[in-house]
């Protein structure tokens, strides 16, 4: 197996990294992926468009949100059901907005 070489600044080397990479199922990256967190998912994304389009792929983001999300939101006291549909958006919305839930005794952080 050919060792790879990160960043030495050779544009060709650059060039066969993520010529690897994209013969990647994605299956195989999503798997890495819900593995780090968001932020490293964020950060990933510029990497290459194949860590780009796994990094926006609508299942990664829904492995980070809550599984009882939908319960949470049914909680909350303002109204936040007009969340965007696709999973990034929300997860994004929930990191920077506080919700507070059972009439204001309890808050998502």
């Amino acid at each position: 197996m050919k060792a790879i070489s990160i960043s030495n600044g050779n544009d060709s080397d650059n060039k066969e990294m993520q010529d690897h990479i994209s013969r990647l199922p994605q299956d195989c990256l999503m798997m890495v992926m819900k593995l780090t967190s968001p932020k490293d998912a964020c950060r990933s994304a510029v990497v290459c468009t194949t860590f780009q389009s796994a990094a926006d792929s609508v299942d990664l983001w829904k492995s980070f949100l809550p599984t009882d999300l939908s319960s949470i939101l049914n909680r909350a006291e303002t109204n936040v059901q007009q969340l965007p549909v696709s999973k990034k958006e929300p997860y994004l919305h929930l990191c920077r907005n506080w919700i507070l839930l059972d009439p204001g005794t309890k808050r998502t952080t």
